[in-house]
Parts: C-alpha cells; structure tokens; sequence
C-alpha cells in the first residue's frame, strides 16, 4: 500500500468526509517514516494498529471497481495468450515500475497517457486509460476539457472518437 493509495481515496467521491482527518493523519505517519526512515515502511504492520478503517475503504473500492478489473483480466488474458512476454513487460516493468515512479503522481501520468492515446487514434487502450484517470483523481470535466484542447492539435477526428469511447466510460449503463 502507498501514499498515492491514500490520495486516491481521499479524492474520491465516494469517501466519508468525517474520515478524511484520519486519512491526512495516515499520510502524515507514511512522510514521517519515510522522513525518518530509509526504508518504505512496513504499511501491513502500521496501518491495521493505527487506521484499520482504512482497510474497510480499499474493500469497498475493490468493491467498486470489480467490473472494471474483471474486464481489464479479459483483456490481459487475451494478449497473454497470444503475447506472453509482453503482458509480463506490462505488468512488470510498465504497471510495477514505470506507473509507480515518484517523478510525477499517477494523476499527471493518467492525464500524459489520456493525450497520447488520444493523439495517436489508439481508442482500444483509451478506454482502460480513461478509466484509470478517473481511479487517479482526474475529473469527466477534465477529461472533457483535455479533448476539447486536443482536436487543435491531434485532429478533430481523433477527438470525436475518444468523447464518444469517454461518454462510454462514464456511463457505462447505457
């Protein structure tokens, strides 16, 4: 667990603001250890005797992101099947290390990736990639604001497109 995991929940909309002093409390605990420590703290020790509501909010998130991850594993066992060194690569060093960098948060990351995607026409990844900028704290207005700016640039094609596969993503009912 990690502090960008605190973030994100403190970010979400579906936390509880009365457990947003316990949340800061919490980050303030993992910038002291790591102040004070060379080391990433041992979070599975700390955090249980500290916060152990914190554990009940990943649960839920998990909860709510079941769906999501369901189709995400569909789609990673598909390019397994055909390409299994390259879902290793992705999983290790793109997820398990670039992803998690500290040169730029996970949101500035979601947002790089968004434009990219959108840029280079690629609505297949876009739509995961949008999904993860939302998980990171980027909002549908922002999204839509960065697609707006976006077709000056890539094309007004390619934005349409990726409106179209974001309206899927935020709405995935209809």
């Amino acid at each position: 667990m990690r502090l960008t995991f605190c973030n994100s929940v403190m970010n979400s909309q579906k936390t509880d603001p009365s457990n947003l002093p316990g949340l800061q409390a919490f980050e303030m605990l993992l910038l002291a250890t790591r102040t004070y420590s060379p080391r990433e703290p041992d979070l599975e020790r700390l955090a249980p005797r500290f916060f152990p509501w914190i554990f009940s909010l990943h649960s839920l998130k998990e909860e709510l992101m079941a769906d999501t991850s369901s189709s995400v594993a569909a789609a990673r066992e598909k390019v397994r099947a055909v390409a299994p060194k390259l879902m290793d690569l992705t999983e290790q060093v793109l997820f398990g290390d670039v992803w998690e960098r500290p040169g730029l948060s996970k949101r500035d990351r979601s947002l790089i990736t968004v434009a990219v995607l959108l840029a280079t026409y690629r609505p297949e990844q876009l739509r995961g990639h949008l999904q993860r900028a939302l998980d990171n704290g980027v909002t549908q207005d922002e999204i839509g604001e960065l697609i707006t700016h976006l077709a000056f640039y890539s094309g007004w094609p390619a934005s349409v497109t990726a409106a179209t596969v974001a309206h899927e993503v935020f709405n995935p009912s209809q």
